[in-house]
């Protein structure tokens, strides 16, 4: 169960390991338990939702609830993980987070920026949390010890909330900055939120946030900012038909784009040709002279607007 749920607020330890690998071959699979993946030593491929990750020594992968992953460590690098897979339910029989949640700001953000999974460096400090309770489990029985272990699991919470806060500030940006290039690549298409969270890997909840926080603006205001300000820019420096524009930044209909274009640039897109030095002279032999106020002239054999 997702630990982004706030009904789930007791946590119940699922499976746990810390192994060497010269060589394995995971086939891809889910669960209904959260899990972090860490990297003491090598290097390994994860695969989360059809992104392949490559996590080296000190770097981990948490994932959530029933997403779909396998792991890969090919013959001739080795790999040594640490792997935990925790529950959250409902069920009182767990450890109750509720006090971390309240007490703790730096866990309260992480569980309010939901996403699927997340891959980050360690400081060093969740790899020792780690072990201290892997030790612990070996050593004793969940039943024996049940205070420990509830303090070893928050301390590990701790360090991974952390872990999220310190690396977002980077992270952050780098998720940013690829969404902006995959909606460049794509204006021309029709693509969801959703199609650009999961090019990049993270929960759309998540990149939304992002776009607020660094371009002060939706998802939806980016893109349709990004195709308008390229339709200026072919109207300013092509002969290109104000229909073929309009399809080239992904729009399906010329009316529709020049009411948008109107709309953000309180001017139509003809308008905005003509006045931005561009105005047709004359037609001679079906060659179109196209002359701007600078005295540049170009040569164009397109038709007419």
């Amino acid at each position: 169960m997702s630990i982004f749920n706030d009904e789930n607020r007791y946590i119940s330890i699922e499976a746990y390991y810390s192994v060497s690998f010269d060589s394995f071959h995971m086939s891809q699979h889910s669960h209904p338990s959260c899990e972090i993946m860490y990297v003491t030593k090598g290097i390994c491929n994860v695969e989360v939702n059809n992104t392949i990750l490559t996590l080296k020594q000190g770097q981990f992968i948490f994932i959530d609830e029933n997403i779909p992953h396998l792991l890969c460590v090919n013959e001739g690098s080795p790999c040594s993980i640490i792997n935990l897979e925790f529950a959250c339910t409902t069920n009182r029989m767990g450890i109750d987070i509720m006090k971390l949640k309240t007490q703790f700001n730096t866990f309260l953000n992480f569980l309010q920026t939901p996403f699927e999974y997340i891959s980050l460096y360690d400081r060093g400090t969740l790899c020792h949390a780690l072990k201290d309770l892997l030790l612990e489990l070996e050593t004793y029985s969940i039943k024996q010890n049940q205070f420990v272990l509830e303090v070893l699991l928050m301390h590990i919470l701790i360090e991974l909330s952390r872990c999220t806060e310190n690396n977002n500030s980077i992270a952050g940006l780098v998720y940013v900055r690829k969404a902006q290039q995959y909606i460049k690549d794509n204006l021309d298409k029709e693509i969801s939120i959703q199609d650009i969270a999961s090019y990049i890997g993270i929960h759309k909840t998540y990149l939304q946030k992002l776009f607020k926080q660094y371009q002060n603006c939706s998802i939806s205001e980016y893109r349709n900012k990004i195709k308008l300000q390229k339709a200026a820019y072919l109207l300013q420096n092509t002969t290109s038909t104000i229909t073929d524009i309009a399809f080239e930044v992904g729009y399906n209909s010329r009316q529709h784009f020049s009411y948008t274009f109107e709309k953000y640039y309180k001017i139509s897109p003809k308008e905005y040709r003509q006045k931005n030095n561009f105005c047709a002279d004359i037609n001679t032999n079906g060659m179109k002279l196209i002359k701007s106020t600078n005295d540049k002239v170009y040569i164009s054999t397109s038709k007419p607007f």
